[in-house]
């Protein structure tokens, strides 16, 4: 099931989105649209294991290399979440101006061709959406 809807648009101006700090920490436009969406998971869905996927590390070569070596690959989303009965679906998060590199556009297609569902969400009220469009009911919708 393909859930185009979602698949972001090409916009190339810089985002206008402000960061914040919480709790001491610098979160981006970017990392507080995932923090609500990890926060609403653990509300609506709670059965569910919802991780981040660290990919956008910036180190020195030699550490990315190693990285590289040990399974790290560009363009993995953002989110993975397990859910009952073996289902899986992958979250890439993005601001108001964000667009999919290459590198996740390949990631986006390996899933898919593999089975895995994967959208991209820019609120809360995206995934809640692509959920409905999977047919996956939360506490929520109940």
């Amino acid at each position: 099931m393909s859930i185009a809807v979602l698949a972001p648009t090409k916009r190339k101006r810089p985002s206008t989105a402000r960061s914040i700090v919480r709790g001491g920490i610098k979160l981006g436009p970017e990392d507080q649209i995932q923090l609500t969406i990890l926060e609403w998971f653990a509300v609506v869905l709670p059965e569910a294991f919802v991780f981040h996927i660290p990919n956008e590390r910036k180190c020195s070569f030699r550490a990315g290399s190693k990285l590289k070596m040990i399974g790290v690959r560009p363009g993995v989303a953002d989110l993975g979440v397990m859910l009952p009965r073996g289902r899986q679906i992958y979250i890439e998060v993005k601001d108001k101006d964000g667009e999919l590199s290459p590198a996740q556009e390949s990631f986006w297609l390996k899933a898919k061709g593999l089975g895995f569902e994967c959208f991209v969400a820019r609120s809360v009220d995206d995934v809640r959406r692509a959920l409905s469009i999977l047919g996956i009911k939360t506490r929520e919708a109940a």
